[in-house]
């Protein structure tokens, strides 16, 4: 049952008071008060509960002129409907009533159903209209309600053209745990808070808004550049409380047009601006401009062509080689995917990756590259090829959204192939986001057989993190170690360290020259990956790389498949080859006890595999040759 609504009956007549008291006392609660002075206090004490007020003109100590005159020049319950008593023939008082603030009168003696009537419609109009100025006005902060403030300032940026405008939106980062942590009622004092400082500081705005949740926005005057020390000192402002949490305001700025854009536009790119922050430590506000714009359309476009260009298989997989150090054969590959997009050409991952990110749809492409990936290995076993295993990147996103090692083992399963020739690789980013739900699906991935990489091994790790982390292979990358080369190699010394402490094999990425590949071979690093070695080839080429592979003899130096020129002296028997074709073994052993000095000696009894390997060696070959034993015994 709804509680009885609160009406105010001032009247120092006792009898008056219990006329109308016996007419209302059924369906309302009855305050009283005798004079205006006792009602203001009565108001002050319940004024928000209370839903009408009857009030007789003629009382002692203040009368119902003089209450009406403070009541509305105090302005707190000026939605509170006052309906005046009066005398029968007293029109100039009832007059002078209306006029003072007063919405209506009855007569003396009262009717009892028109005083109940007149009460009952009052109050029921006064509700209306307070939910129809609740959707003007935020009832949290009293700043204008989002759709409200879009027609008012609309209205004011029309009512004055000669004037350009800006909006400011500002975003609250994780504002969420205030609530999480504090309850929701200390989360809408620090809104309430924070909407009194935009208040304080932004002098020039013109209107407020709570467009919702943590998101406020401003109308101000258009200024060409905005002192950062106002957004800092807001946010210094703002947490400047006993509240043990501090949050980063982001300040997104956008400029009205000519013609003007609708002012949701304006709020929606401002916010754009504001959130592209994210991440971005000591800034504090972002301006919507042509750059972002340009961004955000090509970003559209993409999220607008993705679907189709997967369907028609437009996404292709590339492979970079991984080497075993030990043997320089290839021992793995990185699956890396690039769009071929008929219009525009070859499009790295790095302007889509993010984009499908964003909105979730990458889950759909990382899908379509496992599968590929299976589909791959599947080929290369029906080939008679010894399949080597290959790595998947694994956005965050899958983490979270998908049942992704259900998914992996059905695509393995799929295929007909062992988990354990498909490595998934997840970024640091992936353990940074919330450790427990990643550590979660990795180790119910490695329980299926899948085999898991990590990359950037000692950095941003603490020894503790690590130690949960259910990982089979870490990656090192050499480009983050600069060009001090002692330095370097004491880094990557460390970092081998800490991986063998933790029976891990390290993969070294972004091998790009001879003295880190050797640097890390002496250093006993497992394997390596980079253009040193090998560039991202197609699917038809790595299965030529692999057709090498199969007669290829172990060697101390790197299978080197699309070289990076370097302009350097080769030492005397390092990476050297000569490349010798005979029908026997004892051709090939006679040939490197000849040459053992000068070359390393690469034997072969078939010449077409023999011209296949010169050619994925080409760096390092510098002789081949057809021998004959008794051209070996004459040497």
């Amino acid at each position: 049952m709804n509680p009885k609504r609160k009406v105010l009956l001032v009247e120092d007549n006792a009898i008056n008071r219990a006329l109308l008291k016996n007419i209302l006392e059924d369906k309302y609660q009855l305050l009283e008060a005798e004079n205006g002075a006792e009602a203001l206090d009565v108001l002050a004490r319940e004024g928000k509960e209370i839903s009408a007020i009857l009030l007789d003109l003629v009382m002692p100590v203040m009368d119902g002129y003089a209450f009406l005159e403070r009541f509305r020049a105090e302005g707190k319950f000026n939605d509170i409907p006052v309906i005046v008593t009066t005398q029968k023939d007293s029109e100039a008082n009832e007059v002078r009533a209306l006029a003072a603030g007063a919405f209506d009168f009855l007569t003396k003696p009262y009717n009892p159903d028109v005083i109940r009537r007149r009460v009952g419609n009052f109050i029921a109009f006064r509700e209306t209209y307070m939910k129809m100025r609740n959707v003007e006005q935020d009832a949290l902060t009293g700043m204008y309600a989002k759709e409200s403030f879009y027609e008012n300032a609309k209205a004011r940026i029309e009512a004055d053209p000669a004037r350009s405008w800006d909006v400011i939106c500002t975003d609250i980062e994780k504002f969420s745990l205030a609530n999480g942590l504090f309850g929701k009622k200390t989360g809408d004092a620090m809104l309430c808070r924070f909407a009194d400082i935009l208040r304080k500081r932004v002098e020039d705005a013109v209107m407020f808004a709570h467009l919702d949740a943590d998101s406020f926005a401003m109308l101000v005057p258009h200024r060409s550049s905005y002192p950062d020390e106002l957004f800092a000192n807001i946010t210094r402002e703002f947490n400047d409380t006993d509240i043990a949490l501090r949050l980063i305001v982001r300040f997104g700025i956008c400029a009205a047009e000519d013609p003007p854009q609708p002012v949701s536009a304006m709020c929606d790119r401002a916010m754009l601006a504001a959130r592209s922050l994210y991440g971005l430590y000591g800034v504090n506000s972002a301006s919507y401009d042509k750059v972002m714009h340009d961004k955000i359309l090509a970003e559209q476009s993409i999220l607008n062509r993705v679907e189709g260009a997967l369907a028609r298989k437009e996404f292709e997989i590339y492979l970079q080689p991984k080497y075993n150090l030990a043997t320089g054969l290839v021992a793995g590959a990185e699956a890396l995917v690039r769009w071929n997009d008929p219009a525009r050409g070859l499009i790295l991952p790095g302007e889509f990756i993010p984009v499908l990110e964003s909105n979730g749809f990458v889950t759909a492409l990382d899908t379509y590259v496992l599968d590929s990936v299976c589909d791959l290995q599947r080929k290369c076993i029906d080939l008679g090829l010894t399949p080597v295993p290959v790595s998947v990147n694994i956005s965050i996103v899958d983490v979270y959204t998908s049942d992704l090692a259900e998914t992996a083992l059905k695509i393995a399963e799929k295929h007909g192939i062992s988990p354990e020739l498909v490595h998934l690789d997840l970024t640091r980013r992936n353990y940074a986001e919330d450790q427990g739900q990643v550590v979660d699906v990795a180790t119910r991935l490695r329980n299926m057989g899948f085999k898991i990489e990590m990359d950037d091994l000692g950095v941003g790790y603490s020894l503790n993190t690590l130690s949960r982390m259910p990982v089979d292979y870490a990656k090192l990358d050499m480009g983050t170690l600069g060009d001090d080369a002692r330095s370097g190699r004491d880094t990557v010394s460390f970092v081998l360290n800490l991986a063998r402490l933790m029976d891990l094999s390290v993969i070294a990425e972004k091998v790009g020259t001879r003295e880190q590949a050797e640097r890390l071979r002496s250093l006993n690093c497992s394997y390596a990956q980079g253009y040193y070695y090998a560039k991202p080839m197609t699917v038809a080429d790595f299965e030529a790389l692999l057709r090498v592979c199969e007669t290829a003899p172990e060697t101390d130096g790197p299978l080197v498949q699309t070289p990076v020129r370097e302009p350097e002296q080769k030492p005397e028997n390092t990476n050297r080859i000569l490349v010798s074709i005979g029908k026997t073994d004892e051709s090939g052993e006679m040939a490197g006890n000849i040459f053992h000095d000068k070359y390393q000696v690469a034997k072969f009894s078939d010449g077409g595999e023999a011209l296949k390997f010169a050619e994925a060696r080409r760096r390092d070959v510098e002789v081949v040759c057809r021998f004959v034993k008794h051209v070996l015994q004459n040497q």
